[in-house]
């Protein structure tokens, strides 16, 4: 195979036979008993992560759900202090410790590169290399490649929000050939000491060295067949036809691939080619839940995908207050057996610290009251969770969208008996200004103190 991509021919005839000895394709599997993977041989399964396609959450079902008699060794966060390279996991095989079946970002880490192509990995030789190096021997191993997909304007649009929100993946050796691509043949799209964050889409579209643009074909394709990263040696169209090309080939000699839009499917898919399971949770019915407190079951990147529905904070904090009213009698029977305050600062009190563990896990930073008028107190947070995956246009600057949060207080207090107006606002992080109505104050005999 490398005699023949080495030859970068314009005119090349696809021959499965000529790529599939390199691994084993899923035709292998379904038709030949003699090619069902096992785990007491030489089989190394390989994953071809592709950006935004799903790949990070299927290594991770790889690494930690797979019913094997020998499964992976992971060390937690808390054992890893933080250190990246030590959350990646041992998976030996059952016959030795100094053994290993799976090839992928949580198991051997980003060895041939990160985010290595096929080029990088497979044309290169570089698993075979790497699979020597870690095991401290060379042997025959069968490989069976697998990878994600994506539908290629959805997994376009999930990159361009991911550069803007900081990611570049400048440490991406893109090796053709034996060398990185020279400046001239791979020039940056930005300065590599500042970063892309904040880069509008227009930016992003215009520059023409983008990898975002078809980066599924290219990372499946052999680019020695095109003369690497080099565009001057053969017209575009004939390029791109040979990339695509090859992309197609490459998937038809992998053991798998799944669809990110069909996740369920690809699982059983998943199961069925290799004879394996995945550990599955039986789903909970929301009448079968104890109304006790329990774990947080909603992902933060859940509230960019609400708020980018709604836009406005007019309707950010309508849809707080209809999760407010609700939280209400929940939250009150669980921390205290539907005993409500009736002073205003043990309702606040309660607001910063239980009911914000309950909704983010942990107290808000600070809860004031205002010097300059009675009826408005502040709850400060510094960092608000509701905006951690938020990007704004810049047109909407000023908008915050923790008015869904503000909305939830107002709900809140007011289904206690203390009527108010909430709004959030870009101060100190992000500031809850409570406007209290000025009956609220006068029957409450224990006004609160800045906290």
């Amino acid at each position: 195979m490398k005699l023949f991509a080495s030859k970068n021919l314009d005119t090349i005839e696809y021959s499965p036979l000529l790529y599939g000895k390199w691994s084993v394709s899923f035709n292998n599997i379904v038709s030949e008993n003699d090619y069902q993977f096992d785990f007491d041989k030489n089989d190394v399964m390989v994953f071809l992560h592709i950006q935004k396609t799903a790949g990070t959450s299927f290594e991770r079902f790889l690494v930690n759900h797979l019913n094997i008699s020998r499964p992976c060794l992971c060390k937690t966060d808390n054992q890893c202090n933080g250190e990246k390279k030590c959350r990646k996991c041992k998976c030996a095989r059952p016959r030795s410790s100094n053994e290993y079946w799976l090839f992928s970002r949580y198991s051997t880490g980003w060895v041939c590169g990160l985010h290595a192509d096929y080029t990088e990995l497979v044309v290169s030789h570089c698993v075979d290399k790497a699979m020597d190096k870690v095991e401290g021997t060379h042997r025959l191993r069968r490989y069976y490649y697998t990878t994600f997909l994506r539908d290629p304007v959805a997994r376009f649009i999930s990159e361009y929000r991911h550069v803007e929100r900081g990611a570049t993946w400048n440490k991406s050796r893109h090796i053709c050939n034996n060398r990185a691509p020279l400046p001239v043949e791979l020039p940056w799209c930005y300065d590599p000491e500042i970063g892309w964050n904040n880069v509008t889409l227009d930016e992003f579209l215009s520059c023409p060295y983008n990898l975002a643009f078809n980066r599924q074909t290219r990372m499946l394709a052999d680019l020695t067949l095109v003369h690497c990263y080099d565009m001057t040696k053969m017209p575009k169209e004939k390029r791109d036809s040979i990339l695509l090309e090859s992309a197609k080939n490459t998937l038809r000699t992998m053991s798998f691939y799944g669809l990110q839009n069909r996740m369920a499917e690809s699982q059983e898919l998943f199961e069925r080619t290799f004879k394996l399971s995945m550990q599955r949770s039986r789903p909970v019915a929301i009448l079968d839940k104890s109304l006790s407190k329990g774990k947080n079951e909603i992902n933060l990147s859940t509230f960019a995908f609400l708020f980018a529905e709604m836009e406005l904070e007019d309707n950010l904090a309508k849809y707080g207050k209809f999760v407010g009213d609700r939280l209400l009698d929940v939250i009150m029977l669980r921390e205290k057996g539907y005993k409500r305050d009736t002073k205003l600062v043990n309702a606040l009190m309660f607001i910063r610290s239980t009911l914000w563990k309950s909704l983010f896990g942990e107290e808000a930073d600070k809860l004031e009251r205002s010097t300059e008028n009675p009826c408005h107190y502040y709850l400060i947070e510094k960092e608000s969770l509701v905006n951690t995956y938020i990007s704004l246009p810049k047109d909407k600057v000023s908008l915050n969208c923790a008015s869904f949060t503000a909305g939830i207080i107002e709900a809140f207090l007011s289904g206690n008996n203390f009527p108010c107006k909430v709004s959030a606002h870009w101060h100190m992080g992000t500031a809850y200004l409570i406007e209290f109505d000025q009956e609220v104050i006068n029957r409450d005999s224990n006004p609160i103190e800045n906290r």
